[in-house]
């Protein structure tokens, strides 16, 4: 008597590119979450940067002509804060 076979071969190969495809998908969604962790590590890491760079408030010259050095710090200060903002800090 002969031998019965349980699956045919394009049963075999579909259920092959299912697998391959399952485990694609899930190894894609393992590394984007990785990846999402690290770039919200690194904002983390930014955001206690830029705290601390604009945490002395620098008020703004009264005569910045007279004074280049503390207008130039006073850029220096509202460029920290508009990357807080960017970065989504608060």
């Amino acid at each position: 008597m002969p031998a019965v076979r349980l699956r045919s071969r394009t049963t075999a190969a579909v259920i092959s590119v299912a697998t391959l495809f399952f485990l694609l998908t899930a190894a894609g969604t393992v590394g984007y979450g990785v990846l999402i962790h690290a770039i919200h590590r690194s904002n983390s890491q930014w955001c206690i940067a830029l705290d601390e760079l604009s945490s002395i408030t620098i008020a703004k010259p009264v005569n910045p002509a007279a004074t280049p050095g503390r207008e130039a710090l006073y850029r220096q200060y509202e460029a920290y804060l508009g990357m807080r903002g960017k970065f989504g800090c608060v």
